[in-house]
């Protein structure tokens, strides 16, 4: 595999500024420009109420574990072709299989996590961001946990390889799955408003 000449990379690098700063400037323009005033969906307080003391298995880690563990036996057969394809050197052909399953990783993981949120949000806990961010991708540690027992070798660059990956699945994952958590949220509290 041969690496990208300098000119080629000064070259994507300078039509990437190009692109990038100027779309950054129009839209923090039009952002300030076009805002309106906040309405909140609810009466809201002015000091948040204090969250009452949650039993052990309401705790980020074994909710991480909760959510982490059915996407990734949801996926689990598929990965075993995609990492016999990457460590065995084989050519992996079945695109829309892979297609199919990754849609199904986001619609399980969608799912878990708004039943998480769901009981977050019942015992008013009002701090379910980070934590709804954690849980969509925990998944990417039950990769790191596979990869770990059932024999990759322990050598230095497979290990960082291995790490990497599992915080691409985290970052991935994640974010679609924050919005997924904050539709519900959003839905949650408007149902709680118009019910008083």
């Amino acid at each position: 595999m041969a690496a990208l000449p300098f000119g080629t990379i000064v070259i994507i690098i300078v039509i990437w500024t190009l692109v990038t700063v100027p779309l950054t400037v129009f839209m923090g323009v039009t952002g300030k420009n076009g805002s309106t005033e906040f309405y909140a969906p609810c009466r809201t307080n002015k000091y948040p109420r204090e969250v009452p003391e949650l039993p052990w298995y309401r705790a980020t880690l074994p909710q991480m574990a909760m959510a982490g563990f059915l996407p990734f036996s949801a996926i689990y057969v598929e990965l075993y072709y995609i990492f016999a394809s990457v460590w065995g050197h084989k050519v992996y052909v079945i695109w829309s299989i892979l297609f199919i399953v990754f849609l199904i990783l986001i619609v399980v993981t969608a799912f878990i996590t708004v039943a998480l949120t769901y009981f977050q949000l019942a015992v008013e806990d009002h701090s379910w961001w980070w934590r709804s961010f954690l849980c969509g991708g925990s998944t990417g540690e039950g990769l790191r946990a596979r990869d770990l027992c059932l024999g990759a070798r322990p050598r230095r660059a497979r290990v960082g390889r291995l790490a990497e990956r599992c915080v691409r699945v985290r970052l991935l994952i994640g974010p679609v799955l924050l919005q997924a958590r904050s539709c519900t949220a959003t839905a949650s509290t408007t149902t709680a408003s118009a019910a008083r």
